[in-house]
């Protein structure tokens, strides 16, 4: 079942660039995915645990059922040190 903020977003939505136009959320592939992890992960556990909070949160959102959103995008941003310390960063705000 979708929340309204996801029923507004995605009637909104005009594609994947749409997704990832606010800061907090850059790197999960999806503006409502508002999950920051507290420290870069440094094993495959830590990256396993923060892939599994994000993918929970999307089914719960139901995000998962939009036709922009990749999960793929979650392993992504975790390989990428660089848009983690900004997703990080971005929890300050």
């Amino acid at each position: 079942m979708w929340n309204n903020e996801v029923e507004i977003c995605f009637s909104k939505c005009d594609g994947p660039d749409y997704c990832k136009s606010f800061d907090h959320c850059r790197a999960w592939g999806c503006r409502l995915l508002r999950y920051v992890p507290a420290t870069l992960p440094r094993t495959e556990m830590e990256k396993a645990e923060i892939f599994s909070a994000v993918y929970s949160r999307a089914e719960q959102l139901g995000v998962i059922r939009c036709k922009n959103f990749n999960p793929l995008g979650i392993d992504e941003a975790l390989d990428d040190e660089v848009q983690l310390r900004l997703i990080i960063g971005s929890g300050d705000a």
